[in-house]
């Protein structure tokens, strides 16, 4: 196995388990938000501007990984792609997220692993457009196995701002359908 794509294997597995750990921590049904009568709208827009920074996360953190597995550390640099991987990441929730959540409620698949494979889905389509370059560029197999790896550490970090946006704008069970 190649080295390099150490980090991507390292924040495609913190995803994972961000991901179940939401899904676990779902199942405790303990939410002080439940009595409180909330905006619906409000916290679908809060979903869509905070569910980004976890990408934002996980992407600037694969960065600094990638820097040390090349014995050149720098975290300034990752520090920088954070703020430009979130661009991308609510870029992208506004387009394909917003109309997912509607698509998500509308067929009755409003549980948290229904936000995380949409999230998967808009993350995998969003790396590879952000990769299409190097998708056409290929100059050896083990560069295809990076750009792999890539692509399913960018579906992985779509599904933990899935399951984000999930946390923030879920439905409340008996809420009527307004949002």
């Amino acid at each position: 196995m190649d080295i390099g794509v150490i980090p991507e294997l390292i924040v495609t597995l913190i995803a994972i388990l961000y991901v179940v750990a939401i899904q676990q921590w779902s199942r405790l049904n303990v939410s002080a938000r439940s009595a409180v009568r909330r905006n619906e709208l409000l916290f679908i827009v809060l979903g869509i501007l905070l569910a980004p920074l976890v990408t934002g996360v996980l992407f600037g953190m694969g960065i600094y990984l990638q820097s040390i597995v090349n014995h050149t550390p720098n975290f300034g640099v990752a520090a920088i792609f954070v703020t430009v991987a979130y661009e991308f990441a609510l870029a992208a929730a506004m387009v394909g997220g917003f109309p997912a959540h509607f698509i998500l409620k509308h067929r009755g698949m409003a549980g948290v692993w229904g936000y995380a494979i949409a999230g998967a889905i808009i993350g995998l389509l969003t790396g590879g457009i952000l990769m299409m370059t190097e998708l056409f560029s290929l100059p050896a197999q083990h560069e295809a196995w990076r750009i792999a790896m890539r692509l399913v550490a960018f579906a992985a970090m779509g599904a933990a701002s899935g399951a984000t946006f999930w946390i923030i704008a879920r439905p409340r069970p008996g809420a009527p359908d307004n949002a």
